[in-house]
């Protein structure tokens, strides 16, 4: 695969040079390519290392990002735990940094574990954290994806009418957002 080798090349030359948080972001950015490619254990492999050099060299917005991912993948593999305590660091660390998106992200992942464990109220609160970030930044994907996580909280609660009144809205976010993917 081109990336990959594009990747490991920047890596090895950056170690090469000398210049360790730089290889480490190409680390970083191999291990994503996992993510992508849903090799998810490689993925969350790499992001611990990633995560944990990081924070062992001082390097915060890395780590904080490697956090974020873990988060994501954790959560799609059923992990709620896991991936709540790791969307919790990388709220702390994202927000700490000033990265509003990937705050919200956070926030959102969080929810949704939260959620899963059966911790609705924490988890409506996250998620009117989050919304309220995407919003004021004006990604319609994450509000519509937002508006979705809420939804699942209201029809959970027996609430139908409005679980379809936010899936209509997030659907009109992702249309005017133009993500066909998630638009229908």
């Amino acid at each position: 695969d081109e990336a990959r080798q594009h990747y490991a090349a920047a890596r090895d030359a950056q170690h090469a040079a000398g210049a360790a948080n730089e290889a480490l972001s190409a680390e970083y950015n191999l291990a994503y390519l996992d993510f992508l490619e849903l090799r998810h254990e490689q993925a969350l492999v790499g992001l611990a290392h990633v995560r944990d050099e990081a924070e062992q060299r001082g390097y915060p917005s890395l780590a904080a990002l490697a956090r974020l991912d873990r988060a994501e993948i954790l959560l799609r593999l059923g992990a709620h735990e896991d991936a709540l305590a790791e969307a919790r660091e990388a709220v702390a660390g994202c927000d700490r940094l000033g990265l509003r998106y990937e705050t919200a992200k956070a926030e959102l992942f969080g929810a949704l574990a939260s959620f899963r464990l059966g911790q609705p109220e924490a988890a409506r609160l996250a998620i009117e954290r989050a919304l309220v970030t995407f919003d004021a930044e004006g990604n319609q994907v994450w509000i519509g994806e937002t508006l979705l996580g809420l939804a699942t909280l209201w029809s959970r609660e027996g609430n139908p009418r409005a679980s379809a009144a936010l899936i209509a809205a997030a659907r009109r976010r992702f249309a005017a957002a133009g993500d066909r993917e998630r638009d229908g």
